[in-house]
């Protein structure tokens, strides 16, 4: 949305999208790592974010996660029903 005259002063960088697997692979790791989420609960996160969020975008489980007052499945799914009714 930049006008032509502006961004032909930068470089343009394509990436292509995260796979499924991949997105889980990332997206678990920065939950386990830097967010202090256990393995299984981080998958779970990363999981409801690809299939109910239709997102792959990493920054969407660490938004999660960092919303959560409990470390449950059910606070994430309570999370995940907030940010679905919003869209």
């Amino acid at each position: 949305r930049l006008p032509p005259e502006l961004l032909s002063r930068f470089l343009t960088l394509r990436f292509k999208p995260y796979s499924y697997d991949e997105f889980m692979e990332v997206a678990a790791h920065v939950l386990t790592k830097r967010e202090k989420i256990p393995d299984q609960l981080a998958l779970y996160i990363a999981h409801k974010c690809a299939s109910e969020l239709g997102s792959r975008d990493p920054r969407d489980p660490i938004k999660i996660a960092r919303l959560l007052r409990e470390k449950t499945r059910e606070e994430v799914d309570k999370i995940i029903t907030l940010i679905k009714g919003r869209r």
